[in-house]
C-alpha cells in the first residue's frame, strides 16, 4: 500500500482521527484499512466487475465487489504414493455405559472408542426411557461425564461417538441406562 501522506493542519480533527486510524497511525496496534487491491495481490480475493464504475448505492457489502479465493491445499505424498493423510474411521457404536449416582449428580462412564479419528462422545438424557424424547446434554472428550442434575430425579442416558469428520456412530443401546442421585437420609 502506498504511504498515506501527512494531513494539512486545516483538516478537521475528527476527519484527521478517522483517516489516521484507516492508515494505521492511531488506534490499536494492527488496525488499518485493507484495500480490495491488497486482498487481490495477496491472493485472498478476486475483484468482481469494475468497482470504480459502481454507484455507492449498488454496493451492499464487500461480497458485492469481492469474492473469496479458496486456497489450494496440497498434501505431501510419501514414497508409497500415499497422501499421508488418513481419513477417520466410521465411528463404532458406543458400549459399556454405566451410571453411578452421587448427591445431586450422576457420574456416567463408557468404554473408550477403538477407532481412528474419534473426536467426541455425545451424552443424551431424558426423564423417561424413550430415546426419541432425549436431549443432547454434553459432548465429552473422554469416556466419563458428571451430569449435575441438582436433584434426585431418575434420568435415562444414551451415548454415541462422533469422528473428526462429523460422522455419528450408533447409540450404545435402544433402552436408556437409568441414573439418579441418592437422597440424603439423616440418622434419627
Amino acid at each position: 500500500m502506498a504511504k498515506f501522506p501527512a494531513l494539512p493542519a486545516t483538516v478537521d480533527r475528527y476527519v484527521r482521527e478517522f483517516l489516521n486510524r484507516l492508515a494505521g497511525r492511531s488506534g490499536n496496534a494492527g488496525d488499518k484499512a485493507v484495500l480490495h487491491s491488497e486482498l487481490a495481490e495477496l491472493g485472498l480475493a478476486e475483484e468482481i466487475g469494475q468497482r470504480l464504475s459502481l454507484p455507492a448505492s449498488a454496493v451492499g457489502s464487500i461480497t458485492d465487489t469481492l469474492k473469496p479465493v479458496q486456497p489450494e491445499i496440497t498434501v505431501p505424498v510419501d514414497g508409497d504414493g500415499d497422501s499421508g493423510v488418513t481419513a477417520p474411521d466410521a465411528p463404532t457404536a458406543a458400549t459399556g455405559l454405566s451410571t453411578n449416582g452421587i448427591f445431586g449428580a450422576v457420574i456416567l462412564q463408557w468404554d473408550a472408542p477403538a477407532y481412528n479419528g474419534h473426536n467426541h462422545t455425545e451424552v443424551w438424557r431424558a426423564q423417561i426411557d424413550d430415546r426419541a424424547q432425549a436431549s443432547l446434554v454434553h459432548e465429552a472428550n473422554g469416556s466419563r461425564y458428571t451430569d449435575v442434575t441438582g436433584n434426585t430425579t431418575r434420568h435415562y442416558y444414551w451415548v454415541r461417538h462422533v469422528n473428526s469428520g462429523g460422522q455419528v456412530g450408533g447409540f450404545n443401546a435402544l433402552a436408556g441406562t437409568a441414573g439418579q442421585g441418592p437422597s440424603l437420609i439423616w440418622p434419627t
